[in-house]
């Protein structure tokens, strides 16, 4: 069986516009991303905060509430 010889394809290379309005999309979804990153990580910081202060102060209040 002879051996097929593969056709050469043509690559587009794309323009400098597209390359950067590529970019800028790049750029932006990696800002968006830490925000959304660092916008998580401050509410999970809130809420053991608040866990802590209900666990800590909450009980001593009630217990003076009861008396």
């Amino acid at each position: 069986m002879p051996r097929q010889v593969p056709t050469p394809r043509t690559v587009e290379i794309p323009s400098a516009e597209a390359v950067a309005k590529e970019r800028e999309r790049l750029q932006y979804k990696k800002k968006y991303n830490r925000t959304l990153r660092s916008t998580i990580y401050a509410l999970l910081v809130v809420a053991a905060l608040a866990v802590l202060v209900a666990t800590i102060f909450l009980p001593v209040l009630a217990h003076e509430l009861s008396e």
